[in-house]
């Protein structure tokens, strides 16, 4: 789940495993997919 608000983020990643969901700043997502594909490219 993408969301700008950081009140979820937080909340859900101190029970990510207990929740059962993924929730990550949508910027923050978009720099961990960019940076993932370079790292493939390379």
């Amino acid at each position: 789940m993408l969301t700008t608000d950081e009140e979820i983020v937080k909340k859900v990643k101190t029970n990510e495993r207990l929740i059962g969901i993924k929730v990550e700043n949508p910027v923050r997502w978009l720099m961990e997919v960019i940076e993932s594909e370079r790292t493939q490219n390379s």
